[in-house]
């Protein structure tokens, strides 16, 4: 009797404790569902001394993160333990070298496209800030120039506002205008309006965004130096250029420093609805920097190579029109009518507006990096020279700012 009675006590007891244990669940699910779990912000969880392996409460998303600008600034972004989200359209493989950025977790990927506002609002739900450096160089039957840098601007910094985004930064194009200058084609370069028209419907769709208008950019694989060093843009050992280089100056500016500045306005309170432009320290002519590139490579006129007069390269402009025409040919070609127009625009400060001096960056001068970025384009890129065999390669003539 005394047995059967502690048997049942016993039953009773694991009963009692399996019921409280399921209402103890089911109470910590639905406070961990109440108002009190939202409100958990990045910022209170942050953990960490600093650097790739901590998270210092910011989650910041990159569109356009696998392109030349996007890896410098991810890997700033990573150095100081942020947590990166990389929106990517094509194949997942174009980009996964960017997790090793920062530390486990820390660069995430979401598959997007910038038509998709449903998938645009996705990346950015979660984000305290939004950096766009979505740009193209040429037209393609599936997207323009405007569909990039106006609607596709437009459409980002819109879903940033309705997610609640705290900072948004944009990046144009110095000489963006309206009514850019007319050098080449006898009309403006679509581009730089299209640069223009996406920095106003930023402006209209998040006020407060910060936009950073670069000249051209150089760095390791750029679109700059690399450019003049292709073959495609010579003809049979000439370089042409528009009125021989003579009339176009420009300020290169280095990528670190572009993606320094951009870091640098997530931080900054009086970046806010600002407008920064990034131009290099020095100022050259197009003649001047070309004939340098052209030095660094070796392909000087002693070799037989010269930098000439466009309107004497009837091959080159042949050429340029059968890679542009119909775009289903050559999908991304590497010289266009287009940049032929932009390359022959000079650079121009906006008067009144800063430089990115003004965000902490200090300016790196391009002859301190071309020789090292430009050295597998070498005509003899595989001899080990000796120290000082060849004479020493004379810089650039500047212009005085």
């Amino acid at each position: 009797m005394t047995s059967r009675l502690m048997s049942r006590l016993v039953m009773k007891t694991l009963d009692a404790m399996r019921v409280a244990k399921k209402s103890l669940l089911l109470s910590s699910q639905r406070f961990l569902s109440t108002a009190v779990y939202p409100d958990i912000r990045a910022q209170q969880l942050r953990r960490g001394a600093g650097g790739r392996s901590s998270f210092n409460g910011q989650v910041v998303t990159v569109f356009g993160g696998g392109g030349f600008v996007g890896r410098y600034v991810i890997n700033k972004l990573a150095k100081t333990g942020t947590q990166v989200v990389v929106p990517f359209r094509g194949d997942f493989l174009d980009c996964q070298r960017l997790k090793c950025a920062g530390d486990l977790g820390q660069i995430l990927f979401r598959h997007f496209h910038l038509k998709d506002a449903e998938s645009v609002f996705r990346c950015v739900k979660y984000s305290t800030a939004v950096i766009n450096l979505i740009g193209k160089d040429t037209e393609t039957n599936n997207f323009s120039f405007r569909a990039v840098h106006e609607d596709g601007a437009r459409l980002i910094a819109q879903m940033s506002k309705e997610a609640g985004v705290q900072r948004f930064v944009h990046l144009s194009a110095a000489n963006a205008s309206a009514q850019p200058q007319k050098r080449f084609l006898g009309r403006a370069a679509k581009w730089l309006q299209s640069k223009h028209a996406g920095e106003e419907a930023v402006r209209e769709a998040f006020p407060s965004a910060t936009i950073v208008r670069p000249t051209d950019i150089h760095g390791a694989d750029d679109s700059f130096p690399h450019y003049f060093a292709h073959w495609q843009r010579r003809q049979l050992g000439r370089l042409p250029l528009i009125d021989g280089g003579f009339q176009t100056q420009k300020q290169p500016v280095f990528v670190g420093d572009v993606a320094q500045a951009i870091v640098n306005a997530l931080s900054d309170d009086e970046a806010v609805g600002q407008l920064f432009e990034a131009f290099g320290p020095r100022r050259y002519t197009m003649r001047a920097l070309v004939e340098y590139i052209q030095r660094i490579i070796q392909k000087t006129p002693e070799d037989g190579f010269n930098v000439t007069n466009i309107r004497w390269a009837p091959l080159l402009l042949a050429r340029i029109f059968i890679f542009s025409n119909p775009k289903w040919l050559y999908k991304y070609p590497n010289v266009s009518f287009e940049k032929l127009e932009r390359e022959a625009v000079s650079d121009v400060r906006t008067p009144g507006v800063k430089g990115i001096e003004e965000l902490g960056v200090r300016l790196t001068p391009l002859e301190d990096k071309w020789e090292y970025n430009l050295m597998h384009w070498k005509r003899m890129a595989y001899y080990g020279e000796e120290v000082g065999e060849f004479p020493e390669i004379p810089k650039p003539p500047q212009i005085p700012l």
